[in-house]
């Protein structure tokens, strides 16, 4: 057990991969193109930055999580939610005029996105985390202080590299019917190598990794040292203690010297060293542990187990001090505890089964975990056991077996089919199938402490795991891009290395989340064929209490960066975006959609004034709105349409062409969207202005107020096309999603404070030239956002003469227009710069709400005016 003591120690000291490594190998070694599907991703995280809590899918879906509460929640921790769900959808014609359409929707029938970076030479494989092209790994893996992971197969040995993303195969001079591998403190590796013949002497070899793991000459032991125990002295020389007796193994000199033979011969030794100096060695021939004294050259008998464990046992250093004995009999389905400083052995936890060949990580500083087969020889649940309670656990898998390697709280474990390894997360008990099952998340809090830390050389990357981890770099070899997730690249290497270098993450914003997904798989959702395409995306948001924010708006926003690349070599012609999102205002069957075309929103808000059941936001409800912003490629939306929950004409997309349709705005039996229902087509829903805001349709439009519908559930997409988009080429577009409330006018007053919120957010964003990260040239921002000012209407409520007062004199020209809840302009009127007060008589008007509506050409205001 001396190798695993030893390798524990030196992960101990190698902290700074624990997490980056682990996720840089999940991804690779898919050499075979073997037709398997790709895992259906199943990660979430957070992003919880400012007042809104958005649950983010390693997919093409966000918010929707069928595991804990899905929601855009907003306010954080009120439990209300805007929306259910938010997806991208991708569709063109190749070069020969074939559909191609890559979507997603919860349906939860079938998916499009697969997590993970389109590959160019190697597909994904469900349910593989780590394959080579080497077929038996009986013989174990090493994972080197090096970050490198050597595997045994009894032909040689194979070396992956992750810093420089290259793999070797080194095969030996004669094929030995197994061997085993010990990572020595000098960082060379010792192999010990037996052939089936009792009589021949084992070989040990030297392998030296700074000279590319050449393959030196053998080294002759003087026994045969099948399954031999060994341990590290602190002079760097090696005891081999295997059948017969002991030899000392010196790796500079190749030098072997034998010592005292054991008393009770046996194969299948473990050996594993004590504080004390000394070393305990199980013996296979009976239930006697023995002590080997390497100072004095003697044996000694120990204590006697409670039965002989001769098959396969493990003995494991507690963190206190005692040597678990695990294993070795099919009928010893407990441990036993051996103390060194009184010499005796007790019984210890009981497991659900006995152990067969086995293997034994630390999890933590109070769990063990056994990954075993059964006596029987089959694969069997891993085992957690609690080393204070003696509680044991097993893990839902039963196909996983030795050998195992472990890192930090995440294992790497074969299928049990010799094949390929699988990486387990022990503390959430799942497998992390492939590196991109997973969302990255950091905030700039943690930059900036992770930058102080740097600079004084204390980084511990367990405080900075998705900062140690961040996809900085693909894995080439497997055809991924070599620059994937943005960051800071301190020394311009084009490596990420923030263990050597200090590189750290590049994103705006005060947190944020990035995830890349591709298409390269099975379309279950949309039924078309793939393109391939690759998507990557940066979602952030902003904490005004950690920035400098221009109003409160940014605190209800989130934005979200999309990369979208064209993979191939061919061309995409009448290729169109399509964003896609379920707008649920609390409860979600009584609501609206629409559109302001001059701001590219889309927008949905409450049916009725009363957002009702425990779901609803109540009186006054929200408005939440989708909008783009222009960002020099994608600076206009091309529609905006909207389909119904149901499988009717205007329902869910069921085909390619649905989708394709919809990105057109086109229904589902082929026919256009007309304006108003019955005029002319058009691409744009619904883009009146149902609040009479003074936005997009001005006096009133085509709304679903006007139309006087019935709420209901509705999906809205935006779409933004055609395109043409060559092999290889990027689509750059950004999105943010506002939330509003207004406390007036029921429910449509917050479609105004919406749109003005909008206004400020898409200008904000243009000027704060924060996307530096993205390598955008921007569009052109406004030359000068529009502001908004303070007036007081006296009396209000009023008879129809009323006063309309500044608090100082107006500094611009002002366009005055008083609208009814028709949308119907019924006073209009210019204030002249300087006035400070302006007087209205309307007093031949019915009573009711009105809004009264004042704009400059940097300035604008309005102000909720009741008659009686």
């Amino acid at each position: 057990m001396g190798s695993y003591l030893h390798l524990k120690l030196i992960f101990e000291v190698m902290k700074v991969f624990k997490i980056r490594l682990l996720l840089m190998l999940s991804g690779c070694f898919l050499f075979l193109n073997s037709g398997f599907s790709q895992c259906i991703p199943f990660t979430y995280s957070r992003l919880d930055g400012n007042k809104v809590d958005a649950t983010v899918h390693n997919s093409a879906d966000m918010f929707w999580d069928l595991v804990n509460r899905p929601a855009y929640e907003v306010p954080k921790g009120s439990g209300l939610n805007v929306s259910f769900g938010s997806a991208l959808w991708v569709g063109g014609l190749d070069p020969q005029g074939s559909l191609h359409v890559a979507a997603a929707t919860y349906r939860q029938t079938g998916n499009d996105f697969y997590a993970g970076p389109y590959r160019a030479n190697a597909q994904y494989q469900c349910g593989l985390g780590l394959q080579t092209p080497i077929e038996c790994f009986e013989d174990g893996a090493i994972w080197l202080s090096s970050g490198k992971i050597m595997h045994l197969f009894p032909q040689g040995f194979q070396v992956y590299d992750p810093q420089t993303q290259t793999a070797l195969v080194r095969y030996l001079p004669v094929t030995y019917t197994s061997f085993k591998g010990l990572e020595l403190s000098s960082g060379k590796v010792l192999l010990l190598m037996w052939p089936n013949n009792t009589q021949t002497p084992s070989e040990v070899m030297v392998i030296d990794p700074n000279n590319n793991f050449a393959v030196p000459t053998a080294d002759t032991l003087q026994y045969f040292q099948r399954e031999a125990g060994w341990v590290e002295l602190p002079t760097g020389k090696v005891l081999i203690i295997g059948p017969l007796g002991v030899e000392e193994y010196d790796p500079t000199t190749h030098s072997t010297t034998p010592k005292a033979a054991r008393a009770f011969p046996s194969m299948r030794v473990e050996a594993e060293m004590l504080p004390n100096g000394k070393v305990l060695v199980t013996s296979g021939s009976n239930a006697n542990l023995e002590i080997y004294d390497p100072l004095t050259n003697t044996w000694q008998q120990g204590p006697t187990m409670a039965m002989q464990r001769a098959n396969y046992p493990r003995l494991t250093t507690l963190p206190l001090g005692a040597v678990m004995i695990s294993g070795g009999n099919a009928n010893v389905d407990y441990v036993e505890l051996y103390d060194w400083q009184n010499n005796t052995v007790s019984t210890g936890a009981t497991l659900p089964y006995p152990l067969g060949r086995h293997d034994v990580h630390f999890v933590g500083t109070d769990d063990v975990l056994f990954v075993y087969k059964s006596v029987s020889g089959t694969t069997a649940h891993p085992i957690k056991l609690n080393l204070i309670s003696g509680v044991t656990t097993l893990l839902p898998y039963n196909y996983c077996s030795p050998p195992s390697i472990s890192q930090g709280g995440q294992i790497l474990l074969q299928n049990g089919m010799g094949t390929e390894y699988l990486f387990l997360d022990v503390i959430t008990e799942r497998f992390v199938n492939q590196r991109w099952q997973h969302v990255w998340k950091v905030s700039r809090a943690q930059v900036q402490q992770f930058q102080a830390d740097f600079g004084t050389g204390t980084v511990n990357f367990l405080n900075y795991p998705d900062i140690g981890s961040w996809p900085g770099n693909g894995n080439v070899w497997a055809g991924e891009d070599a620059q994937l997730a943005p960051y800071i690249d301190v020394d311009n290497d084009g490596i990420y290395d923030p263990l050597h270098d200090g590189d750290y993450p590049c994103f705006p914003g005060d947190q944020a989340l990035w995830w890349v997904y591709n298409d390269d798989g099975a379309h279950t959702e949309s039924q078309s064929s793939s393109f391939p395409i690759q998507v990557e995306v940066m979602a952030y948001a902003y904490d005004c209490n950690a920035t400098i924010c221009p109003d409160t708006a940014l605190d209800y926003t989130t934005f979200y960066h999309y990369e979208i690349t064209n993979k191939s070599s061919q061309l995409y012609h009448d290729f169109y975006l399509g964003m896609w999102r379920d707008i649920d205002i609390g409860n979600y069957a009584d609501d609206y959609v629409g559109c302001d075309t001059t701001l590219n929103i889309a927008f949905g808000y409450n049916g009725d004034a009363n957002d009702e059941t425990s779901a609803g936001y109540g009186l006054y409800p929200p408005a939440f709105g989708s909008l783009l912003l222009p960002n020099g490629e994608v600076d206009q939306m091309s529609g905006a349409m909207y389909y119904e929950n149901d499988f009717s004409i205007r329902g869910n997309p069921e085909t390619a062409q649905h989708f394709y349709g919809y990105m057109q705005s086109i229904w589902k039996d082929g026919s256009p969207l007309l304006y108003q229902g019955n005029g002319a087509p058009t691409r744009f829903v619904y883009p009146g202005d149902p609040g009479w805001c003074a936005q997009g349709g001005g006096n009133g439009g085509w709304s679903e107020v006007s139309s006087n519908n019935q709420p209901f559930d509705r999906r809205f997409l935006q779409s933004f096309g055609p395109m043409t988009v060559q092999g290889g080429e990027s689509i750059n577009l950004d999105m943010a999603l506002i939330y509003a409330r207004g406390n007036y006018n029921d429910n449509l007053g917050s479609v105004c404070e919406l749109l003005d919120d909008a206004t400020q957010v898409k200008n904000w964003w243009q000027n704060a030239g924060n996307q530096t990260c993205f390598n955008l040239t921007l569009a052109a921002p406004d030359s000068k956002p529009l502001t908004t000012f303070s007036v007081k209407v006296v009396p209000n409520p009023n008879s129809g003469s009323f006063w309309i007062e500044f608090q100082g004199p107006s500094k611009e020209d002002l366009t005055l227009d008083f609208v009814n809840m028709h949308g119907q302009s019924v006073y209009q009127g210019t204030i002249q710069r300087g006035q400070t007060r302006y007087f209205i008589e309307t007093s031949d008007l019915a009573n009711g709400i009105y809004m009264l509506q004042m704009q400059g050409k940097s300035t604008h205001s309005t102000v909720k005016v009741v008659l009686q």
